[in-house]
């Protein structure tokens, strides 16, 4: 019975731990505001076709809505339990859906303990923040995974669906194209050294899955504007990142190395337990299966290291890849022997380890909620200084607001006037390069001089919210400059009026 019910325990499972890390009527990442705001509007009027919000952006035109299955997910939570609310009650689904998709992908990689993968999966501080945060993670990853699965299992017809829904889903679908090119160079180092058989690398389900990726790029509605946006998102955004020319988002910035290494010292203990494993517990029979996959796991593990390295938001496919990596390596392992081994040198130490795992998951878990609750902005932020802001500006007008970040918030408060920059400072940057280089020198407050000269004259707005934070100098160049007047203010921001 339990067998038969364990995918429907597994999401009840997965929903439970994920619920815990919900800062419920707040969330940590602004584009959570983005993607329940995106849904509800699409609620009334179907996809977006054009984003015109950000008219100065190369938003508009050529908006393409790379997530656009995961809002039509979230659209019936929208709409049954409000824009903000039923997102975030969505985020939780979407983590129970995860858990189900980790625990179904293990066991057709055949790996034993399926369970205790599954566990270590979503146990992983890096693991819960990225798919707590109300974005589109679950989905990626949940692809990305599946996608591995057709490559193990030669599925073409998997691989051809799984990259058609992965470009509806999400803007990475070509990283799992390129992992399993990876894979299948694994796969073919094995032939080659181990077997010393002469092969080629096998292709031909990494193909399988960039014919869907196409199909799934061409049939989007809002083809073919998402091909140069894919190309800022991929090539300007992901490998170029561009942090000395704007301030990006901090997921687009380097993972500190001890701090990643804190944040995986569960699967590093699990490591060592793998090398003891290997010296005095391997299997005589060698999975040969196993092994292959263990390889292309490995040059991912390592691709996704440098990436992480480079852009901490790789770590949401680090994990996962070093985990299946662990996965895999184990089946090699006699468990029975391993544990006995392990008790000659202490009779109790396979409990101590055991013991040292649930505490570096419980400690990991308490930092990481920790981490949520302080980058958490709450759903009524914004909201006094926006009902000032709506009651001055007529639809049309341009809001000037001192944070790119800001905007998702804003938006959420009011749709009906336009912004700045937002989603990321890459798409004002690849529409003009003067407009984002002055936007932010003023809002840096390297700036200091011609704050009205460039809000007034070059963005043509006439009313500026300044979001009162540590370090923002915005707010005393206002006040030094009669020219502003200031017409609102709380401990959240302060608006200023012009003539």
């Amino acid at each position: 019975m339990l067998k038969r019910l364990r995918f429907i325990l597994a999401f009840v499972l997965g929903s439970a731990w994920f619920s815990l890390f919900q800062i419920w009527g707040a969330f940590p990442d602004p584009d959570a505001f983005y993607h329940a705001k995106i849904s509800a509007l699409m609620l009334d009027g179907g996809p977006l076709l054009s984003f015109p919000w950000l008219d100065l952006t190369v938003l508009h035109p050529g908006f393409n809505d790379q997530h656009l299955l995961f809002h039509y997910f979230l659209m019936p939570f929208v709409k049954w339990f409000g824009v903000l609310p039923g997102a975030q009650i969505a985020a939780v689904v979407a983590g129970g859906m995860f858990t189900v998709i980790v625990l179904w992908a293990v066991e057709k990689l055949a790996v034993r303990h399926a369970w205790f993968w599954t566990m270590v999966m979503v146990a992983m501080p890096p693991m819960i923040t990225r798919l707590s945060l109300g974005k589109a993670s679950p989905f990626a990853i949940g692809l990305f995974l599946l996608g591995m699965v057709a490559w193990k299992k030669s599925a073409r017809h998997w691989a051809f669906i799984v990259g058609a829904v992965y470009a509806l889903t999400h803007g990475g679908w070509l990283l799992l194209i390129g992992a399993q090119v990876v894979l299948a160079i694994g796969a073919w180092v094995y032939a080659r050294f181990v077997e010393e058989k002469r092969t080629m690398p096998d292709f031909r389900i990494a193909l399988a899955t960039l014919g869907g990726g196409l199909l799934g790029t061409f049939i989007h509605p809002n083809f073919p504007e998402n091909i140069p946006y894919l190309w800022v998102q991929i090539f300007q955004i992901g490998v170029a990142t561009p942090t000395g020319r704007v301030v990006m988002g901090t997921e687009w910035y380097p993972y500190a190395p001890l701090e990643l290494f804190v944040h995986l010292s569960l699967l590093m203990m699990i490591v060592c337990i793998a090398v003891l494993g290997f010296v005095r517990a391997r299997r005589h029979q060698l999975d040969a299966v196993q092994a292959s996959f263990a390889i292309g796991c490995g040059l991912l593990v390592a691709i996704f290291l440098a990436l992480t390295f480079k852009s901490a938001r790789f770590v949401e496919y680090l994990v996962p890849v070093l985990v299946l990596l662990l996965a895999s390596l184990f089946q090699q392992i006699d468990e029975t022997r391993l544990i006995a081994s392990l008790r000659k040198f202490f009779r109790y130490l396979p409990h101590a380890l055991l013991v040292a795992m649930i505490f570096i998951v419980g400690k990991g878990a308490l930092a990481t909620r920790w981490e949520l609750r302080s980058s958490a902005k709450p759903f009524t932020r914004f909201e006094k200084s926006m009902d000032v802001v709506s009651s001055e500006l007529k639809p049309g007008e341009r809001l000037f607001h001192s944070d790119w970040a800001q905007f998702s918030l804003l938006w959420n408060r009011n749709d009906s006037i336009h912004y700045v920059a937002g989603l990321d400072p890459v798409f004002l940057l690849q529409s003009s390069s003067t407009l984002s280089d002055t936007y932010t020198a003023l809002t840096l407050g390297t700036n200091t001089s011609t704050a009205f000269e460039v809000i007034s004259g070059l963005f043509h707005s006439r009313m500026v919210l300044v979001e009162r934070k540590p370090g923002q100098k915005l707010e005393e160049i206002l006040k030094n400059d009669a020219r502003f007047q200031q017409v609102y203010a709380d401990e959240e921001a302060v608006i200023f009026r012009l003539p």
